[in-house]
């Protein structure tokens, strides 16, 4: 993954009562992916993401960049919380 910068937030964006993380890549200042990752049972277990990628740049949409992707956001919301 070759991002410079990850900005990460948590809020309900689509006011369900479980917050979404939004994962937002930029590469050279630009942002060039925008994603959410939800609690698909709202049970804080993020596991849902909004759109599919090739995060990794492995030249490949798959389950690899669904994990990242999912990692990172179940990392990040204890901290933002």
């Amino acid at each position: 993954m070759a991002a410079e910068e990850i900005r990460i937030s948590l809020n309900d964006f689509d006011k369900d009562e479980s917050p979404e993380v939004r994962l937002e890549f930029f590469r050279d200042s630009k942002s060039y992916l925008l994603t959410f990752v939800a609690s698909s049972l709202k049970d804080g277990r993020y596991d849902k993401v909004g759109i599919k990628t090739d995060l990794n740049e492995d030249g490949a949409r798959d389950e690899r960049d669904i994990e990242l992707l999912t990692q990172l956001a179940q990392a990040a919301v204890p901290l933002l919380k």
